[in-house]
């Protein structure tokens, strides 16, 4: 499971005026067997930890993008091809953490906000790729998310409370995530 993938590639990489603590949004897309393409992006923050986000295109202007779910029953190639993007950015960017926002399903919002299906799979995808040794892991009630601080970073423990600091300050809902 989680073997195959999609060729994904490099779209842009856009830098916002005057939105501190957010750097980046690096972007990349796949085309699926079921004809549809994926956008993924990564908001890098402070810290160099970036936010990863994903959603069928033919959605880009929906406000619930992200809740989507399609059941092309290609789940699995989907999330390999999101998780080589991220081992990609830490090809370049050695000190980079990374963060998984658990956004329930579309219809399940306050049913399942917090210990939803998505941060369960993405728990056991991040220790299986990233693995424990090179990444402190936890899931963050607090900002309904999954983090994981590299530890090639001074501190690591003392860093994943600042990053949960600042997305706790800076994202006080997760409809910001949206």
């Amino acid at each position: 499971m989680f073997v195959d993938r999609y060729q994904f590639r490099y779209i842009n990489k856009q830098m916002p005026i005057n939105e501190h603590p957010f750097i980046a949004n690096y972007s990349y897309s796949f085309n699926t067997s079921n004809q549809r393409r994926y956008i993924v992006q990564l908001h890098e923050y402070e810290y160099k930890v970036f936010v990863i986000k994903f959603y069928e295109a033919a959605h880009k202007n929906r406000r619930n993008k992200f809740n989507m779910l399609l059941n092309d029953h290609d789940c699995t190639k989907i999330l390999r091809t999101v998780i080589e993007i991220a081992l990609d950015i830490l090809k370049t960017q050695e000190f980079a953490s990374f963060a998984f926002v658990g956004v329930p399903k579309e219809g399940k919002e306050e049913k399942d906000k917090e210990n939803n299906q998505r941060l369960r799979i993405y728990k056991q995808l991040a220790e299986n790729f990233f693995g424990t040794d090179t990444f402190k892991h936890g899931h963050e009630y607090r900002v309904n998310c999954y983090l994981m601080v590299n530890k090639k970073n001074e501190n690591p423990d003392g860093l994943y409370e600042t990053i949960i600091d600042m997305f706790a300050n800076v994202f006080n809902e997760l409809d910001y995530f949206l």
